[in-house]
């Protein structure tokens, strides 16, 4: 129904695995934002540990693409800043590269 509510479709989900054996599960998605004038834009998200521990922390990584800053609260946009290909290439090289640093648990 969101998909459907937001002109969106689902690019690709799946569980990866990162370096040092963590496993991942990611979704990237694309649809129209909540901008003032909604644009299409990009939602990646990538979870890891979800029932969580003090040996293993629950990891959450999400990056937005096209979506207004929650942080000064500025909804007008006028565009994405990346095409999908770009937001996906920067995606996966930053996702990937996600390790437990040694002897960190």
């Amino acid at each position: 129904a969101l998909f459907k509510a937001t002109n969106g479709r689902l690019i690709r989900s799946g569980t990866i695995a990162l370096e040092g054996g963590l496993k991942a599960d990611e979704a990237l998605m694309s649809g129209r934002t909540s901008a003032t004038a909604p644009i299409q834009g990009n939602l990646l998200s990538l979870e890891a540990n979800y029932a969580g521990g003090q040996a293993t922390p629950y990891l959450l990584l999400d990056m937005k693409n096209g979506y207004p800053s929650e942080l000064i609260e500025s909804y007008d946009i006028k565009g994405a800043s990346l095409t999908e290909g770009e937001a996906i290439e920067i995606w996966d090289k930053v996702s990937r590269s996600l390790r437990v640093r040694p002897n960190a648990f």
